[in-house]
């Protein structure tokens, strides 16, 4: 009732000053201001805080919390809540900027005769007269941060800064400012305003705003792993906050900063606080999980947590959760030093996720990191195959787990062509007649194993560790490839999904059967041909079984090359001196006539030498120069300066060159690659040049390094573009890419890397990257309109500049700095209108003036919008 009194005395006052003031600004008498408070206040203002708070609420409601995680402390951190807030926070920027623009008084008041007191002094000297413009833009500032855009935010609360010094919204619109530069990772920044913010002596006494600064400085801290820093500030920040639902969320955050320190004992406690505040089930559970990983810590109480634990596991509401229990379970049965039985926990917990990403990947990724410190490779990749097909590229660490998956996918693709063909040469050995009895076995088997699976679904694993690929017999023929029914349904449906359903030519992987041939790199069993694809007949299991000559001939040379790889990746890539010795070993001893053996007696001895074994070293030293006394490898065990010699011995580039074409041609990979480097570096004006660099790029291709072979390609089409060979290494680098384009992407990636240097502080340019075909009048046109719509106090140029055959690029100059061209970028990329006429593929970008300049001399675009890709689209 009151209130319904209150609305109407508003509106008849509101009435009044219609009547009398209409509704200028350019008025600025005590009834206007009162008008335009009031109105902005209560109408306005007050409509578009309502579209705010409903914007919280939805983010409340939308938030996703990963608990495997330091949860963030504030809303807007959560993707998920930004996403569906975009709306709400729109519309409350939009209404707050109706005020501004309806109800904003500058005109100064009328002075009366007989001057002006100081006070009326201060109040004449003022900017704005209507006292809720500031609020409003404090809201258009917080509705920016929400909506991801914090260069607009933090330009809003400068604004505020400059306008509206030593009014009361000043210090909450600096915290803001500082949330705004924290978000978008500017923490140098952040970090000179908060400091001066807490050395303030003006910084009111107000436990809200306190605590704000409090925990904004936490966030700081936090989102730079500083984390014993941030347990201060945000210990203060709790203390002086009132919201019960702050004070959860603060504590939780606050015992999982104690449990990064490995303060098991304040982590606990903390829990326990969580837990007595009664927040919602959620949070409850996960305090409860977390609590059982700091007893793991601490050692204190475990059995009874573990039979905590056990009792969640068989409560019906807890179903969702198993994973998350599984894995404290794991995480204690691992503070007691019960490895196996907290593997077991791991894997149930990995395949106990379904809905939880995280927890999966999380799980998956404790084993990956269990395994691989154990040096077991094989099922350390596998894990961490797991992980990469379930994180996103903003994961912790991403980028250092996927260097390793990536080694470990070439160790173990490696190490399973070994066991493969060890296994099918031994089926091979067997007479018809068990060969079929075997095969009719692997088949019911399957069948078995498929029938179980359908019945019982959840008794799967989300990842399987591999087997030994052994001579299947009665107790051990669940051992061989085939006999594992997860290994062939998975292998039929990988090469589906990788390759389709190809219509069943000879050789239909290769774009171009002429530089294949030449090129000659062998394919691995899983990914030829499958001229029959039907798992229930013996056909399919045959046509990897290698029956004649010809095939068991192409199936050792698959084993010797695959040894040798193993020999190098586990030097150089895992640093394991022993297992690479143990793999040239194996090479040189099942295939003295190799010719990988020259080189694994070689490497042997160097390895040996290493490991300080002069016994081992001397014998392979022997071996080598018995086998090969005239190789390469022999002579530089015997004197380290022999390149050089033979160099000059022979006199000139040409008698080098003719020589190693030779070794190449007898397939002496690794000697050419070696021989061929020292080469390179002798002769640095020599016209031979680039096909000593042709020649080291093939072999580096036999050896199964084509990565590296690309990269060494797309290196002699630029340094020697006009050389013959340059031409036959751009459809060698076409063929790759046909292949793999994912490989193509990363060379340019990296390319440009090297040539170009991001700075954010000097000038840029907007470039817009349109094909030839279009009608560039038109475009200009638009691109004229789009700037006069958006920039129309801004002093922008257009220009045209032919780029290549293919491209043309219409130029916005200039911007002071990278922020101020990333504005105007994602204004011009979200407005469709822009870009309505355009007919063909186009592109746009950022480049500063001085990467402009090395662009126009390289002319390779594609290389600079990977470069774009990386340095201002992922911040």
């Amino acid at each position: 009732m009151k209130s319904s009194l209150k609305n109407i005395v508003i509106f008849c006052i509101s009435g009044v000053f219609v009547i009398f003031t209409g509704c200028s600004t350019r008025k600025n008498t005590g009834l206007s201001r009162s008008y335009h408070n009031i109105t902005t206040r209560y109408n306005i203002l007050f409509n578009a805080k309502e579209l705010y708070q409903k914007g919280l609420q939805r983010a409340e409601e939308s938030k996703k919390e990963d608990y495997t995680q330091i949860l963030p402390l504030f809303l807007y951190d959560d993707k998920a809540a930004v996403q569906a807030v975009a709306g709400d926070m729109g519309a409350a920027a939009q209404k707050a900027t109706k005020a501004v623009n309806l109800h904003s008084i500058t005109a100064k008041p009328k002075v009366k005769k007989g001057g002006m007191t100081p006070e009326q002094k201060k109040f004449y000297d003022k900017r704005e007269f209507n006292k809720y413009i500031d609020d409003c833009y404090l809201l258009i500032g917080k509705t920016y941060v929400y909506s991801g855009e914090y260069f607009l935010a933090v330009r809003s609360f400068n604004f505020i800064e400059a306008e509206f010094p030593g009014e009361p919204v000043l210090y909450e619109s600096r915290i803001w400012k500082a949330k705004a530069l924290i978000a978008g990772k500017n923490y140098r920044e952040a970090g000179i305003l908060l400091d001066e913010l807490h050395e303030d002596e003006k910084f009111p006494d107000n436990k809200a705003l306190r605590s704000e600064l409090e925990a904004t400085t936490a966030d700081w801290h936090i989102k730079q792993k500083d984390y014993a820093v941030a347990i201060r500030y945000l210990t203060d920040a709790l203390t002086q906050t009132k919201s019960l639902k702050t004070q959860m969320r603060y504590r939780y955050i606050l015992a999982q900063l104690f449990l990064e320190q490995k303060d098991f004992d304040n982590a606990s406690n903390s829990f326990r606080e969580v837990i007595r505040m009664n927040p919602p089930y959620e949070m409850t559970f996960n305090a409860t999980i977390s609590m059982a990983t700091a007893s793991k810590g601490n050692g204190a109480g475990t059995e009874e947590v573990k039979q905590q634990l056990e009792k969640m596991l068989r409560d019906s509401k807890n179903n969702e959760y198993h994973d998350q229990i599984y894995y404290a379970l794991a995480e204690i049965e691992m503070g007691e030093n019960n490895i196996r039985k907290a593997i077991e926990y791991y894997r149930k917990s990995a395949a106990s996720s379904t809905a939880n990403i995280p927890q999966k990947i999380k799980s998956y990724l404790t084993l990956a990191d269990l395994f691989y410190e154990q040096r077991q490779y094989v099922p350390a990749q596998a894990y961490y195959d797991s992980v990469m097909m379930n994180a996103q590229p903003d994961y912790p660490n991403y980028i250092r787990i996927a260097a390793k998956t990536k080694n470990l996918n070439i160790l173990v693709e490696n190490l399973n062509t070994v066991r493969f063909q060890d296994s099918v040469q031994r089926i091979a050995q067997l007479p018809e007649t068990e060969r079929d009895k075997l095969i009719d076995r692997i088949i019911s088997d399957k069948q078995q194993s498929e029938r179980a699976r359908q019945e019982s679904p959840n008794q799967q694993y989300a990842a399987n560790t591999q087997r030994s690929n052994m001579l299947p017999d009665s107790k051990n023929k669940a051992q061989w490839y085939f006999y594992n029914p997860a290994n062939v349904s998975q292998g039929i449906s990988e090469f589906q999904i990788k390759w389709g359903k190809r219509t069943l030519e000879d050789n239909w992987r290769r774009k171009n059967k002429g530089i294949a041939t030449d090129f000659n790199i062998e394919e691995s069993a899983e990914t030829e041909e499958l001229k029959v694809s039907d798992t229930n007949s013996r056909n399919y299991y045959l046509q990897f079984i290698p029956l004649g000559d010809s095939a068991m001939d192409a199936s050792h040379r698959k084993i010797q090359e695959a040894l040798y790889n193993l020999g190098y990746i586990y030097t150089n890539d895992f640093k394991e001196l022993a297992l690479a010795a143990e793999k040239y070993e194996d090479l040189a001893r099942r295939y003295p006539e190799s010719p990988y053996a020259d080189a694994a007696h070689y490497y042997l001895y160097q390895l040996y030498t290493a490991m300080n074994n002069p016994a081992e070293a001397d014998k392979n030293k022997k071996l080598l120069l018995q086998h090969a006394p005239e190789s390469a490898f022999a002579k530089i065990v015997l004197d380290p300066d022999y390149l050089n010699k033979l160099m000059q011995e022979q006199g000139e580039a040409a008698g080098l060159y003719e020589q190693l074409y030779l070794s190449y041609q007898d397939e002496q990979y690794a000697q050419v690659i070696a021989v061929a480097k020292s080469a390179l570096d002798r002769y640095p004006n020599d016209i031979l040049r680039a096909k000593f660099a042709y020649l080291k790029a093939l072999s580096t291709g036999k050896l199964g390094t084509q990565a590296v072979m690309r990269a060494e390609l797309q290196k002699i089409t630029e340094e020697y573009p006009d050389n013959e060979v340059a031409q036959a290494a751009q459809d060698i680098i076409d063929y790759i890419d046909g292949k793999d384009p994912s490989m193509k992407k990363t060379a340019q990636a990296q390319r440009a890397q090297s040539l170009y240097s991001l700075n954010s502080a000097e000038t840029h340019y907007f470039a817009w990257i349109l094909s030839v075909k279009e009608d560039f009048n038109q475009l200009s046109f638009d691109l004229l309109n789009f700037n006069l719509d958006h920039y129309l106090n801004t002093k922008l140029e257009v220009s045209r500049a032919a780029f290549d055959e293919n491209h043309i690029l219409l130029i916005v100059k200039s911007f002071p700095d990278a922020a101020q061209a990333e504005t105007y970028y994602q204004t011009f990329v979200k407005t469709p209108n822009a870009t309505k006429n355009v007919k063909n593929e186009h592109t746009s970008i950022i480049i500063s003036e001085s990467n402009f300049s090395i662009l126009e001399k390289d002319r390779k675009i594609d290389d600079y919008v990977e470069f774009f890709k990386k340095e201002y689209l992922t911040k």
